[in-house]
């Protein structure tokens, strides 16, 4: 089996704090919830609106090159002499708002309502409750007849108070996968019990990997999160994007009446601008 590693070493994090970019406009953001830092395997990437702005590894800052303007100019639009006498940016500092205002034209609705909870309730700002701990959680897929190399789970909620951690897949209305005809089961149902074969095999590996993120995040920015005591098993679900309309008719005909999702905790939450952690974590856990 794979190992699953969240690390990044008290050399780096002292190097990352010293960054300009990190200083003067990440920390910020992230304290204030507009950027959601996540670690990795020796490195670091960052997130706001549903992408990732950048990515940290090796001692440097990385940028889609799709988010970043390097011009400097007051017109929309340029003739090839502005552009020879256009002023250019030559650092990240400069493009920094610019890349958070294009990242958002990237991101995928799906991406938004997951980005609407971890604006929210980052680990970094949050601490008491049910806390966003991490997003895009991958793991590789052990079995090697699939043509599905990854598992990547949207959502890993921490509940301080109990101090467990709890998986959960997060679905936009219109994702195809929520649905299937009637008295058949959709692929997302697949896809969840794939995940929950890898929390069941890989619990005390997530446990122990997420104590040292826990260890990582708490010297990166000066917080006092507990270590985690356990992993719960099975995956939530967390549907989103839909209005009364489409709840009284989709939602109720081919999900609840239909019991697709029987055996699965799950959440619908029509707008996803203001979905509560804690009311989240209460629907997929017990």
């Amino acid at each position: 089996m794979s190992n699953f590693k969240r690390n990044f070493n008290n050399k780096k994090i002292k190097k990352l704090k010293k960054k300009d970019l990190f200083k003067e406009k990440l920390n910020a953001d992230i304290r204030e919830g507009n950027v959601f830092p996540a670690v990795r395997h020796g490195k670091i990437g960052f997130y706001s609106n549903g992408s990732r702005l950048f990515k940290y590894e090796r001692n440097k800052f990385s940028t889609h090159k799709k988010y970043i303007s390097l011009l400097i100019s007051k017109n929309d639009y340029l003739s090839e002499k502005d552009i020879k006498s256009a002023e250019i940016r030559d650092n990240f500092l400069d493009c920094y708002e610019g890349i958070k205002e294009n990242s958002k034209k990237y991101a995928s609705v799906e991406a938004k309502g997951i980005a609407d909870l971890y604006s929210d309730y980052s680990y970094v700002n949050n601490d008491e409750g049910v806390v966003v701990l991490d997003i895009e959680v991958n793991f590789k897929n052990e079995n090697d007849n699939s043509k599905i190399q990854n598992d990547q789970i949207d959502i890993l909620l921490y509940s301080l108070s109990d101090r467990s951690l709890k998986f959960v897949e997060a679905k936009e209305f219109s994702n195809k996968e929520l649905w299937s005809k009637e008295n058949t089961k959709p692929k997302v149902v697949d896809q969840i019990n794939r995940y929950n074969r890898q929390i069941d095999n890989r619990n005390k590996e997530i446990l122990e990997e997420y104590k040292e993120y826990i260890g990582i995040v708490n010297k990166l920015f000066d917080i006092n999160l507990p270590l985690p005591k356990k992993v719960r098993s099975k995956c939530g679900l967390y549907i989103f994007g839909f209005g009364s309309d489409q709840r009284e008719g989709k939602f109720k005909r081919l999900i609840k009446e239909d019991n697709s999702l029987k055996g699965i905790k799950s959440y619908a939450k029509g707008d996803p601008s203001d979905i509560n952690s804690n009311t989240l974590w209460k629907r997929v856990t017990y």
